[in-house]
């Protein structure tokens, strides 16, 4: 059987709020197994040997939200690849996303002046973000990503949140 992990973007917006039981039984309906909800924030764990396209198919029919579908293997590749903080007080996110979505968002970021130790980085189509703690929103590029344009084409993790998946994985 394969680990796969779903990133739910926007379970807290707009009215609709989906709790852990909720995304649970959502989960075990399409018959995956070994489900597991992290952190109450739309970040899914099952096993299953279906492919990922049947998998997208049944997520499809049943999830009311965009989602990204990876790997546990894929997850923690890009987490092994990870930049390391250059700078105290930040926080790394990784955006998972639509496969072009990387490129987009860098010429977003280079296109504003970035706030003090806020840097970009594309590594194997992942785009990483630093960005100084508390400033996510502030920044002229997390303005950005607010906009209606972007709202489905990507989810962003902290990278701290990553690494809590890839411990609950090794235990």
């Amino acid at each position: 059987m394969n680990k796969y992990i779903v990133f739910l973007r926007g379970i807290n917006v707009g009215g609709l709020k989906l709790t852990q039981k909720d995304l649970t039984h959502l989960i075990e309906s399409c018959g995956f197994q070994k489900i597991k909800v992290f952190l109450n924030s739309g970040n899914i764990q099952f096993q299953t040997d279906l492919s990922k396209d049947k998998i997208k198919e049944l997520l499809d029919l049943i999830l009311p939200v965009p989602y990204f579908l990876m790997t546990y293997a894929e997850l923690f590749r890009v987490f092994e690849q990870r930049p390391k903080i250059s700078a105290n007080n930040c926080h790394l996110y990784i955006f998972i996303a639509q496969s072009s979505f990387s490129q987009t968002a860098m010429r977003e970021f280079v296109q504003v002046k970035p706030a003090e130790n806020e840097k970009a980085l594309i590594i194997s189509d992942i785009f990483f973000w630093q960005v100084p703690i508390g400033q996510t929103l502030k920044t002229n590029f997390g303005k950005i990503l607010s906009k209606r344009q972007f709202r489905e084409q990507f989810t962003s993790r902290n990278i701290n949140t990553i690494e809590r998946i890839i411990k609950y994985n090794q235990d």
